[in-house]
């Protein structure tokens, strides 16, 4: 990839699992939002996961107009993952950490 490409999903995807690879982090949650960006980015995720050696433990994708997240972060939490990748650019995204941090 040259200076001036712009960048790609998928280029992403493979440099955040390999930043996840590079610490140990194997079990991970997949969430998105209900948008073509969000399908698109999940469709990657799931793509190279094995590539990678990360196992999506858990994956579930959000309304973009969603405003309470908790009962998608339950079934995550659940899940016992190491990190959780959001997938998204919709306001809803912002809930992601303040719902995790209610559920600790």
């Amino acid at each position: 990839m040259g200076v001036q490409d712009p960048q790609k999903d998928s280029y992403a995807v493979h440099w955040i699992y390999k930043a996840m690879k590079e610490k140990g982090i194997t079990r991970i949650a997949a969430l998105s939002s209900n948008t073509g960006f969000g399908q698109g980015g999940m469709a990657f995720l799931e793509k190279f996961a094995a590539e990678y050696g990360i196992q999506l433990a858990a994956k579930e994708v959000y309304d973009k107009a969603a405003t309470d997240l908790t009962a998608v972060l339950t079934k995550v939490k659940a899940a016992n993952v190491q990190a959780v990748v959001n997938w998204s650019i919709e306001d809803a995204q912002s809930i992601i950490p303040k719902n995790m941090k209610q559920l600790a």
